[in-house]
């Protein structure tokens, strides 16, 4: 069942906050901001599975900045579940960040060995940034907005987007060895995934309004009701 959205009311402070996430469409507010440094690999982690999200077309949302990443040429997961190197696992995916190119990309684990992605466009560290992805898993067109304004706009054959592995906002899966692994480090202020493919009118009203205000205007797409967070952990 859809159960609804969560505030998470944290200061711009080393806090990680882990929030239960049980619906395809919801959002986050992070008043102020949640720095995530890196210590113990730190991540807000989401109690829902990929494949609940991408049953249908689907909208990821991250508004913040990027300060860092602890490996400069393999890719940080910033939403969904991404290991950025070595053995990958099919049907994981997200949007992805690499230092080297300072490109974010929306990318599938389609095997062992093997990935597809999308074009990516540019963000410099500690830019603050509204990114906007939408993805549907039938026609396989990802369309990438940044600050409202549509950058990447392509069809990915093959994509796989069938894992049953949590979502997460930064971290990465492989929780160890973030010179191997690459961990990003930075601020989020405003995360969404909504069970819809957004438009690019859509995603031009968000950057102009933001994301509460556009979802309070447009009550459609909000499912549930606002709900407090069931655990915190100290990262």
């Amino acid at each position: 069942s859809e159960t609804g959205v969560t505030h998470l009311k944290s200061s711009p402070v080393t806090l990680d906050t882990v929030a239960t996430l049980t619906a395809a469409d919801n959002r986050r507010a992070f008043k102020g901001g949640v720095y995530l440094d890196g210590n113990n690999l730190g991540h807000l982690n989401e109690a829902i599975s990929l494949n609940q999200i991408s049953a249908s077309a689907f909208t990821l949302y991250f508004k913040g900045n990027i300060d860092d990443v602890s490996h400069p040429d393999r890719g940080a997961n910033i939403l969904g579940n991404l290991q950025g190197v070595s053995t990958y696992s099919a049907g994981n995916y997200g949007l992805e960040y690499r230092k080297n190119t300072k490109l974010i990309k929306f990318r599938s684990e389609i095997g062992a060995t093997s990935t597809v992605s999308s074009s990516g466009f540019l963000i410099d560290l500690k830019e603050s940034v509204e990114v906007l992805c939408t993805v549907d898993p039938i026609t396989e067109r990802v369309i990438l907005y940044k600050n409202g304004v549509e950058e990447v706009n392509e069809i990915i054959t093959g994509l796989d987007l069938s894992s049953s592995n949590t979502f997460k906002i930064f971290g990465n899966r492989q929780n160890s060895t973030p010179t191997t692994y690459a961990h990003a480090t930075g601020t989020v202020s405003d995360v969404a995934i909504l069970n819809t493919a957004l438009t690019s009118t859509q995603a031009a009203e968000i950057y102009r309004d933001g994301m509460q205000p556009w979802l309070a205007a447009n009550p459609e797409y909000r499912k549930g009701e606002d709900k407090s967070t069931s655990q915190t952990q100290a990262f």
